[in-house]
């Protein structure tokens, strides 16, 4: 099975272990303060990911421009992006080491979430670049032509990164809420 976040649709069976243990939609009955904490987290990210794409689906449909786009995007993106990095940090540095000592049978499959993470901030990285050429680019007073090329390139990097982080969110989870669930977290 391929593992590449662009391909994967869910873990091979070796993965889920415990998964198949704690189906998904047992998780309501059995979640205790920890994996309820992780699911919250995990839905506010999909919730601030849901709004930013109807900003770039909004100027798409050319609701507004370019200028109006870089000050709906502009706190919220940078807000999220900066979020994002540290719930990673806080995964990569803490819980996975932990959780991958605890279930050595999942091991491959934090290898990956954390492969994940590197694409991830290379997608935020990219998007963060692409925004500021946007904003740079209105504050220049450049031709329109110029800031819709610079508004089309952040909200094509944007569409590969939030397609990329919904699959890992629920690929995490499939992972380590039924990790949690067995541990009584």
């Amino acid at each position: 099975m391929n593992l590449d976040i662009d391909q994967r649709k869910q873990w091979p069976d070796e993965l889920q272990v415990l998964l198949k243990k704690f189906p998904r939609n047992s998780w309501k009955s059995q979640t205790a303060s920890m994996s309820q904490f992780w699911l919250d987290k995990h839905n506010e990210f999909r919730h601030q990911s849901r709004q930013l794409i109807v900003v770039s689906k909004n100027y798409r449909e050319k609701k507004f421009q370019e200028q109006e786009l870089v000050k709906r995007l502009g706190s919220p993106l940078q807000r999220f992006l900066s979020h994002l990095q540290g719930h990673h940090s806080i995964e990569d540095d803490h819980y996975f080491p932990r959780f991958r000592a605890t279930e050595k049978r999942l091991a491959s499959g934090f290898d990956v979430l954390e492969d994940d993470h590197y694409l991830l901030h290379e997608g935020m990285s990219e998007i963060a670049e692409k925004f500021n050429a946007l904003a740079g680019s209105i504050r220049s007073s450049k031709k329109s032509s110029v800031h819709q090329r610079a508004a089309d390139g952040c909200i094509s990097s944007a569409d590969v990164f939030f397609k990329r982080l919904l699959q890992h969110l629920a690929d995490e989870e499939d992972l380590i809420i039924p990790l949690m669930l067995e541990q009584g977290q």
